[in-house]
């Protein structure tokens, strides 16, 4: 949205504090303010890079940002349409409304994203999106070697160890537990040997979301942006 400043863009990503922010209720220094639009300046060059996202210039205004298809064709974006190779994972709204998501690792982040992937083939479908059981190993997202199933799947190229750091993490912030098991939930059927039975938690971060209507929102976010 034009606007949506360049402060917001590195508030909403890395969060306010990340470049000595001001304290709540104070106007940011001019060198605050210097800092915060350089970074989002590095972040939306190296997009440009490697093709993700276009900036068309505007003499006197920012440049106009758009949004390109996330394998680097350059080509434009494109919604998933469910057909195999082109379904996409649902990033839950409380992850990002919470600024949870801003205080992720890239490990936390790929462990979000495998076991928000593992839902879709989850035991206990009944449960909302984010808080589904799953027991897929590691191995089963890259799956390199084409080994698992169903091939229809879209791969997940992390590896096995940053995916246990990522899954740790999130495990002791409480938005993922795991027990081990010997028998597959639902059926009964014995296991090859001892497997991880993963909870996903983050549908709780929806209760730390506020409850203001969507107008209140979107004042709120107007008064940001003047500010």
């Amino acid at each position: 949205m034009p606007r949506c400043s360049w402060e917001l863009l590195h508030d909403l990503a890395r969060g306010s504090g990340k470049s000595g922010a001001a304290a709540p209720g104070l106007e940011a220094s001019p060198e605050e303010r210097h800092l915060k639009r350089k970074w989002v300046g590095h972040q939306l060059a190296r997009l440009e890079d490697i093709s993700l996202l276009r900036r068309d210039e505007r003499p006197g205004r920012r440049p106009k940002l758009t949004v390109l298809r996330d394998d680097g064709s350059g080509k434009p974006f494109d919604d998933p349409d469910g057909s195999a190779g082109n379904t996409y994972v649902t990033i839950l709204g409380a992850v990002v409304a919470t600024r949870t998501l801003a205080r992720w690792d890239a490990q936390e982040f790929a462990a979000y994203l495998a076991a928000t992937a593992a839902e879709r083939y989850a035991t206990g479908r009944e449960r909302d999106p984010g808080e589904r059981k799953w027991f897929r190993s590691l191995a089963w997202f890259a799956d390199k070697e084409d080994f698992y199933g169903p091939d229809d799947r879209v791969r997940i190229g992390f590896s096995e160890p940053t995916l246990e750091r990522g899954l740790k993490k999130l495990e002791a912030a409480g938005l993922i537990s795991r027990k081990r098991i010997l028998v597959a939930p639902g059926t009964n059927r014995r296991l090859s040997g001892p497997r991880n039975l993963y909870t996903n938690n983050f549908a709780s971060l929806r209760a730390q979301v506020g409850t203001g209507t969507p107008d209140e929102l979107k004042d709120e976010l107007a008064d940001e942006a003047e500010g």
